[in-house]
């Protein structure tokens, strides 16, 4: 009977805020989505976040791998950092060249407890480019001469085999440029470049119409998703009017 004196005053404390804030039970930080490209060029990526609930600022940690801990925070980090709730997108820098994973969580000290981390989400730094090659049509010509007033250009683009992307971004466009070197058959007007998109296989093709006759160097480059761009491959032809 002489403790509930005590039991109804920290009761009445508790009621009007007056415990500290350790003393009464926290409740948890709202929950954040994250979102970031599915590859990004070089060591640089860009993430961005909103937070639904809760929080003053997010907690974001980077891995190379998705394993957690039993506290859902990664096994092992290659960066983290916080940030205001209110301060997405964030650029990041000096990643390796590979699959990164990201998730965050909300945290708000002295309002509320660290919320859940976010859904995983993955990321792949891409700074190789494609390799290409090129080589001529052999429908309509004898050699490397082609017989009418058309040079067709045929190629491939694609990741270089076990390049250091875990997954490369793949090959996007080729641009082909015509330059008359020897214009010995005619006055031999380079056309304008032509850029065409690489096929899901990695072939390509370029055709140019309607050019003089002359011997003819094609220079072709690739570009792949991210931007990257490959070392150009040449072809040399002559092109004799039908």
């Amino acid at each position: 009977m002489e403790r509930r004196p005590l039991v109804c005053a920290l009761l009445a404390l508790v009621v009007a805020g007056a415990l500290p804030v350790a003393s009464r039970a926290a409740t948890p930080c709202g929950s954040v989505a994250i979102s970031l490209p599915a590859f990004a060029r070089g060591s640089d990526n860009l993430v961005s976040w909103t937070v639904t609930g809760q929080g003053s600022s997010v907690e974001i940690e980077i891995s190379t791998t998705p394993d957690t801990t039993s506290e859902g925070a990664f096994a092992s980090t290659v960066q983290s950092f916080s940030a205001s709730a209110s301060g997405s997108p964030r650029e990041i820098h000096g990643l390796a060249e590979r699959t990164h994973y990201f998730h965050a969580r909300a945290t708000k000290p002295g309002a509320c407890t660290p919320g859940p981390w976010s859904t995983i989400k993955s990321s792949t730094q891409d700074a190789t480019p494609p390799v290409i090659t090129i080589t001529s049509q052999e429908q309509t010509s004898v050699g490397a001469v082609f017989l009418n007033e058309d040079a067709t250009i045929v190629g491939t683009a694609a990741d270089e085999a076990g390049g250091a992307a875990v997954i490369a971004s793949g090959a996007k466009t080729v641009t082909v440029t015509l330059a008359n070197t020897t214009p010995v058959l005619g006055a031999g007007t380079p056309p304008d470049p032509l850029t065409v998109s690489v096929a899901p296989d990695g072939n390509w093709s370029a055709t140019f119409e309607g050019i003089s006759s002359g011997t003819y160097v094609a220079e072709a480059a690739a570009r792949d998703n991210v931007g990257n761009v490959s070392d150009p491959a040449t072809l040399s032809f002559v092109l004799v009017a039908a």
